[in-house]
């Protein structure tokens, strides 16, 4: 079991608990399931989205959850030196956005408050480079999902438009606190 900490040492450390990889064909996304996110309290995200050539909004749905008013966020995009901040709402908390080109990858770690009684809040930052289209991005983004009373579950990473936009070789570890 990985563990995020010095070798030997005893607290409270990042352990990761799930690691998924896309094989054999594109997939819609991934999803950890059995988990509790009262216990864990917060949960530490690292994807690396490999594009199939549609550039997609990348979201991380709680329980299930499509609905867009659960959801909001404020962000801020950048694309070769020109930035744009936007405050939305899409069907899931916001992870970053993919590249246009085939093959090319977008590497995305947030960070999520899981425990029951205020609201879920995710912060994350992602970005890659398209060399093809010779592009480099980042985006930097806070979401929230409304929903302070439903115990997290599951949590899958998917793209906000639908369709099996994640390529092969697409991989998601999620970490939670672990106390040694």
């Amino acid at each position: 079991m990985p563990v995020w900490g010095v070798p030997g040492a005893s607290g409270t450390f990042w352990t990761q608990i799930a690691s998924i990889t896309i094989s054999g064909s594109s997939a819609s996304g991934i999803t950890f399931s059995n988990l509790n996110g009262n216990m864990d309290q917060m949960y530490r995200i690292v994807c690396f989205w490999v594009s199939d050539g549609t550039m997609v909004t990348v979201t991380l749905q709680v329980n299930g959850d499509t609905t867009a008013a659960d959801y909001d966020f404020q962000d801020v995009v950048g694309t070769n030196g020109a930035s744009q901040a936007s405050y939305n709402t899409l069907a899931g908390l916001l992870l970053g956005i993919s590249a246009t080109t085939a093959g090319q990858a977008l590497l995305i770690e947030g960070i999520l408050y899981a425990t029951t009684g205020t609201p879920r809040v995710l912060g994350a930052y992602g970005g890659g480079i398209d060399t093809a289209a010779v592009t480099s991005f980042a985006s930097t983004a806070i979401s929230k999902w409304i929903n302070t009373s439903a115990n997290i579950t599951s949590l899958t990473v998917t793209a906000a438009s639908g369709g099996t936009h994640m390529a092969v070789g697409s991989r998601c570890d999620l970490y939670a606190l672990r106390t040694f």
